[in-house]
């Protein structure tokens, strides 16, 4: 219950005492200076990733913005071609690259540079060999859609949009293993 605006005979009321919180417990205190202190440390590794991964679906979005603008027929093949490029290829590329983050961890964690580089290396090679049956999917994608029953107009624009992404799905193949590695 608040204190009254005035008393009953039009003068204001004495002040009120003000009252402090609980004190901190000197455990709190520590407790958040080492956590400030950890979120320092873990944004130099949170921070980049971060950035890269806003960068690589901001170049979706933005793709998809200036597809839209060209017209339906665009934007239906190149949102086509992208999810078909998203589901036969980056997520599968994506996948592979996740086996390699518990043994780069481990590699690290016993001092073992050799067996991370050796990793690394070997991921890189995998995921290059995975790429090339994905471009042929890719190149092959027009036909695919069209015995799916897609109209022949879109099937070839989503084509065209997946031809282009091909170079990207090399630095992928790079990218991955390199975000895992570090």
């Amino acid at each position: 219950m608040s204190a009254p605006i005035s008393t009953p005979d039009g003068t204001p009321p004495p002040p009120q005492p003000v009252t402090q919180g609980p004190p901190v417990h000197p455990r709190w205190a520590t407790a958040l200076k080492h956590t400030i202190f950890e979120l320092r440390l873990q944004s130099r590794i949170f921070a980049p990733l971060t950035i890269m991964n806003l960068t690589w679906f901001g170049k979706s979005i933005i793709t998809t913005i200036f597809l839209g603008r060209l017209g339906d027929l665009q934007l239906a093949g190149g949102a086509l071609g992208l999810t078909f490029a998203n589901v036969t290829g980056y997520s599968l590329l994506t996948g592979l690259c996740g086996a390699m983050e518990p043994i780069c961890g481990q590699a690290y964690g016993a001092g073992n540079r050799g067996l991370l580089r050796k990793t690394l290396l070997m991921e890189i090679l995998l995921l290059l060999v995975t790429s090339i049956p994905i471009a042929f999917l890719w190149l092959n994608v027009d036909e695919i859609l069209l015995r799916l029953g897609q109209q022949k107009e879109i099937a070839s624009l989503a084509k065209k949009y997946v031809v282009f992404l091909l170079p990207d799905l090399l630095v992928i193949s790079f990218l991955s293993p390199l975000k895992a590695y570090f």
